[in-house]
């Protein structure tokens, strides 16, 4: 479209490859983008690139970009999550377990037990001792003020 527009100018200038380039590759200031938008879209309708190439004779082979477009689009459709389930192809999500918090089986048999003892016997230790003492109105040794039964 813009060389159709420029045809003037892209005819006045040498034939050589680096003039050319050097012309087309500055797109002109006042170039009006609608109406080069609506001149495109209205070759397209008038020359579809389908009827082109049964014009001249020639396939549409399979790495054409109309063709390739056409097997993209069906190929990202045939992509999202929804159609992947329903064809079998990924599994849904495995439901959340509750045993997710759990260490990894990488942890030895030793670290597996201690992460799941040493939390619960500080519990009990810790629930003995505050008890322990309220009941007895006793204080302990270790700390300097002195308790008051609850």
């Amino acid at each position: 479209m813009i060389i159709l527009s420029r045809e003037s100018e892209v005819l006045a200038v040498d034939c050589e490859m680096a003039s050319v380039h050097g012309l087309l590759s500055k797109i002109p200031e006042r170039l009006s983008y609608e109406q080069v938008i609506v001149m495109a879209q209205q070759l397209f309708e008038k020359h579809p690139p389908q009827r082109l190439a049964r014009n001249e004779g020639l396939k549409l082979g399979t790495s054409s970009l109309i063709s390739t477009y056409k097997q993209f689009s069906r190929h990202t459709q045939n992509q999202h999550a929804d159609h992947l389930l329903a064809r079998g192809i990924v599994s849904p999500a495995p439901p959340r377990c509750w045993l997710d918090w759990l260490p990894s089986p990488s942890f030895s048999l030793f670290l597996r037990l201690l992460a799941f003892v040493a939390p619960v016997l500080l519990a009990v230790i810790l629930f003995w001792i505050r008890h322990h003492y309220v009941r007895t109105n006793m204080e302990p040794t270790f700390s300097p003020r002195k308790s008051v039964p609850i």
